[in-house]
């Protein structure tokens, strides 16, 4: 992936990084196009906008979003899934 943006979180002083829609493409292996539509579908978490039409992602909520759907996966399959420590 490219350079990523960062936000800045004065809270925890702490840099966030953000995704951008073609950066969710490529971590999804999908096009651009799949990603508008599951974020207007409610599939991916909520996007924050820099302007009118610049949506951004924070990783940490993409790989949590992946995280929670491999567990349903395997959950519905029957299969346990390790605590991770």
């Amino acid at each position: 992936m490219r350079n990523q943006s960062t936000m800045y979180d004065e809270a925890d002083s702490v840099r966030v990084p953000l995704m951008t829609k073609k950066d969710v493409a490529q971590y999804f292996q999908c096009s651009m196009r799949q990603v508008e539509l599951m974020a207007n579908k409610g599939r991916l978490p909520k996007p924050f906008y820099l302007g009118d039409s610049s949506p951004r992602w924070r990783k940490q909520d993409i790989e949590s979003l992946i995280e929670r759907l491999s567990q349903d996966a395997q959950a519905k399959c029957g299969v346990e899934v390790a605590e991770q420590s």
